[in-house]
């Protein structure tokens, strides 16, 4: 931890090489940059903070990250797990609110919404099922009509419908547990 304290209080993270016992600060992770090779080192954190991840900022108080590299429903929710985070969801007035706000920033995208145990059984990220009346309100008239089990957004609009999880599409990770978070 001697790293931590030549750096200061930027330095939410370390590499750091065993072998060498060269240290590199960081100011955090990104899903943007590349992963650290093993001639890097490990990467450690100093502190688990809101700081620590540096693609997330506020938006109508939800703590978000847009993400353009499509990926596959199941390699977006790991990314956003890397990230201390989950896809975006949007169970509740404010979390749709914020979801129709960054509507206008991507085109597609995946919402962490998923009937993959139980065909039309939707459940949240979170592990919450969908409400008749979440339901009625985010997806588009006679949707969804059972293309797949992963929800994502209709290009142009706030609502969502279901389709394969194996298409590529862009996505946003959330971190609630840091919307306190200045």
């Amino acid at each position: 931890m001697e790293c931590r304290y030549r750096f200061g209080s930027k330095c939410y993270g370390m590499l750091y090489n065993m072998e060498t016992q060269y240290c590199i600060p960081t100011g955090g992770i990104s899903a943007h940059q590349a992963i650290p090779n093993s001639t890097e080192g490990d990467f450690y954190f100093s502190e688990s903070s809101c700081q620590s991840y540096m693609d997330f900022k506020m938006y109508y108080s939800v703590r978000y990250a847009e993400y353009t590299t499509k990926q596959d429903y199941a390699t977006a929710s790991s990314v956003c797990e890397c990230m201390d985070a989950r896809l975006m969801i949007a169970d509740t007035d404010l979390r749709w609110s914020s979801h129709c706000a960054l509507a206008t920033t991507l085109n597609e995208y995946w919402l962490g919404l998923d009937d993959r145990i139980s065909e039309d059984n939707f459940v949240w990220a979170n592990g919450q099922p969908i409400t008749p009346l979440r339901r009625q309100i985010i997806f588009y008239y006679q949707k969804p009509n059972q293309d797949g089990d992963c929800v994502f957004r209709i290009p142009g609009t706030c609502y969502m419908d279901d389709t394969d999880c194996s298409r590529n599409l862009s996505f946003l990770c959330e971190q609630p547990q840091y919307e306190i978070c200045l």
